[in-house]
């Protein structure tokens, strides 16, 4: 214990308060209260990533938490699956095997943690163009338990929520399969909700020049000096703006006649964007963006609207 560091404490009072949130909301749900197996395979994964970090610096035992969270709160799963959520990257990045989950969890987790594991490195590969003929062709292998599906879509989904921390070219990859994979699959599984979020998730890294293109549209229309579009944390598009405020002001314009000229500039701008890339809302911001040398602006420094 004295070889703890602070950051050790740190972490692991985080992996236990996120492991107790999703015990509560386990807790609220209607299905059978199976809270002894839960606790089993959260701290057999925890035990097994133990040390492995996630990209982005968080203990990796995280992302199986998260996906367990979005097995059990958006996609109403019970027990078996949340298990299974939990242990869904053992096989694969630790020296435990199928055996071993069956030998402990019984052969339903096992069979289901099996079939994550077999579609786990990109269902089709690199065959990207061959989606639609290759849905059924999955939907075919995975029928036998429809639960590995809905696993593999929250698991892809968390995936594009901490997309951020991943290199750009990985990015793109990752952003393009989801969108012509995990978005239609979600949909035809009824998983509305989680399929227009892939589509909006998948939008900003299969498309960065569209970014850029919409920032462009932005910048010209009338008393907009600069801006900047960022993805908040529920994915929805938002617009921070620095307007010209010299010219506004200049033609007679009061700070909530210059906010109503936003507002109408955020229509403008819809009208000619698909859903999925429309602005949800425009913040203004009082000052000029903070450039690099190289006169871009520092967007890091801009990331948490509220």
């Amino acid at each position: 214990m004295d070889n703890i560091t602070p950051k050790e404490i740190a972490d692991e009072e985080m992996i236990n308060q996120a492991f107790q949130e999703l015990l509560n909301d386990y807790l609220h749900t209607k299905h059978r209260k199976r809270v002894e197996i839960i606790t089993k395979a959260f701290n057999f994964a925890n035990q097994a990533h133990k040390g492995i970090k996630r990209r982005s610096g968080e203990p990796y035992i995280m992302h199986p938490i998260a996906v367990a969270q979005i097995v059990c709160n958006e996609i109403g799963l019970g027990s078996t699956s949340i298990c299974a959520a939990l242990l869904h990257d053992v096989v694969e990045d630790t020296e435990y095997t199928v055996e071993d989950i069956e030998n402990i969890f019984g052969p339903k987790i096992a069979q289901i943690v099996d079939g994550l594991t077999k579609i786990s490195g990109g269902i089709f590969g690199d065959r990207a163009s061959a989606q639609a003929e290759n849905f059924k062709k999955l939907l075919l292998t995975m029928s036998n338990d429809i639960r590995v599906i809905l696993i593999k879509i929250a698991d892809r989904l968390h995936n594009m929520r901490t997309l951020g921390s991943m290199l750009p070219n990985k990015q793109y990859k990752i952003a393009g399969e989801t969108l012509y994979i995990y978005a239609p699959l979600a949909n035809r599984l009824g998983l509305y909700k989680i399929k227009t979020e892939l589509e909006n998730l998948s939008f900003k890294y299969e498309h960065p020049e569209e970014y850029a293109e919409i920032e462009e549209k932005l910048n010209n229309l009338p008393f907009v000096a600069e801006c900047i579009v960022i993805q908040q944390n529920d994915n929805k598009l938002v617009a921070l703006i620095y307007p010209d405020f010299e010219d506004a002001y200049s033609q007679g314009m009061s700070d909530s006649d210059i906010e109503a000229a936003m507002e109408e500039n955020r229509t403008t701008l819809n009208a000619e964007l698909p859903a999925y890339s429309q602005i949800s809302r425009i913040k203004i911001y009082p000052e000029e963006f903070e450039k690099t040398p190289k006169k871009s602006i520092k967007r890091f420094l801009y990331q948490d609207v509220k």
